[in-house]
C-alpha cells in the first residue's frame, strides 16, 4: 500500500495527522514521511489500525467504490457507486471474531517461523 492510499484512509476517518501522530506517539514529520512513501510496511498499517480502532481489514479493503467507516458508537456508516448509504450496527461478536481470525493467522506464521528456525 502506498502512503497516499493509507492518508485518503486515514483522512475518511476524520483523524488529522497531528492527531494520529501524538496517538503513535511519534513526531508529524514522521506521519508525512508514512503517508508520502511508496511502500508502507504492514507492521505500520497494523500499529495504525489499532491506535485508530479500525480492523486491519479496512486499511486491505478492496478497491470497490465502497467505503465504510465505523464510527466510536458501533455503527458503521456504508456508501456505494450505486448511492447507497446507512447505518449497519456491528455487535461485539463480530469484532472480536475477526480480531480471533487475524491473531489465529499469525500464530500460525509464528508457528512456521519456528519449524523453520528450529530444523536449521
Amino acid at each position: 500500500m502506498t502512503g497516499k492510499q493509507l492518508k485518503a484512509m486515514i483522512d475518511d476517518l476524520g483523524i488529522t495527522q497531528r492527531k494520529l501522530a501524538e496517538e503513535m506517539g511519534v513526531t508529524p514529520q514522521t506521519i508525512s514521511a508514512i503517508l508520502t512513501a511508496k511502500d508502507v510496511r504492514t507492521s505500520t498499517i497494523e500499529r495504525i489500525a489499532d491506535v485508530t480502532k479500525m480492523p486491519i481489514s479496512y486499511f486491505f479493503r478492496e478497491h470497490d467504490g465502497q467505503s465504510a467507516v465505523a464510527n466510536g458508537d458501533g455503527s458503521v456508516a456504508v456508501t456505494g457507486n450505486n448511492n447507497v448509504a446507512g447505518n449497519v450496527t456491528m455487535g461485539d461478536a463480530a469484532v472480536l471474531q475477526e480480531r480471533v481470525t487475524m491473531l489465529e493467522r499469525l500464530l500460525e506464521e509464528k508457528e512456521r517461523t519456528i519449524k523453520i528456525l528450529m530444523q536449521r
